[in-house]
């Protein structure tokens, strides 16, 4: 089932928490933030690009991320987050990685955040 196009969304888009990794078919855009409670993440196939920030509970993955502000991966908020619940695959265009660890595709490398 698909839902609404969100390739060039005006506003806010907020995901549901514990709902697990939501994945977008192709590029995820909005003008204001993305946010995805604590136990949900966020998988687009071409890119997101947020006007604000990005914030995840679990992790995020794309080809490319983009954002005027922060990132923050893995704030799950009841318990630790595993490793990986915190990782960032992808190319940083733009933002400040706040929390999270950026895990480049091509060399499996990862470049931390601060926490």
């Amino acid at each position: 089932m698909l839902g609404p196009d969100v390739s060039a969304f005006a506003g806010h888009l907020e995901i549901a928490p514990y709902i697990g990794i939501v994945r977008f078919h192709s590029a995820l855009k909005v003008s204001g933030s993305i946010i995805a409670g604590a136990g949900s993440g966020i998988e687009a196939g071409h890119g997101i690009e947020a006007g604000w920030g990005i914030k995840a509970g679990f992790s995020i993955r794309s080809r490319w991320i983009s954002c005027a502000l922060r990132i923050f991966a893995g704030t799950v908020n009841w318990r630790q987050p595993t490793l990986e619940e915190t990782h960032i695959y992808g190319e940083i265009r733009s933002g400040i990685v706040a929390i999270g660890m950026v895990i480049a595709e091509a060399t499996s490398e990862p470049r931390q955040g601060l926490l």
